[in-house]
């Protein structure tokens, strides 16, 4: 998996963007691959996995930072750079939804 995205987050803000994750996960499976798209948190409620037909990826959170790590199939390999726009923007308008980061990596 490659990371696309690493933000540091204020302390404590982990817990509300967990939160404001679960709440946006059906719009986000509309976008990405509808009903085929599964998510689920891991056992310590700070992993988020994500799988769908364009990508599979990870949401790691801790403390102070989120991190996300996705992989597209070979097929879908043509569409990287729409697919990681376009859940870097989803991810950043949670982010940036009353919660202050630092962009500390971005790499496509």
């Amino acid at each position: 998996m490659e990371k696309i995205i690493e933000r540091k987050l204020e302390a404590g803000s982990s817990i509300k963007l967990q939160e404001k994750l679960d709440s946006r996960m059906n719009e986000l499976k509309k976008k990405f691959g509808g009903e085929e798209m599964s998510y689920y948190w891991g056992q310590e409620k700070k992993k988020l996995m994500i799988k769908s037909r364009y990508f599979t990826g990870e949401i790691h959170l801790t403390p102070k930072s989120l991190q996300m790590w996705i992989d597209i199939p070979f097929l879908f390999r043509p569409f990287k750079g729409k697919v990681v726009t376009e859940l870097t923007n989803e991810i950043n308008s949670i982010v940036n939804n009353g919660e202050n980061y630092e962009n500390t990596q971005q790499a496509v």
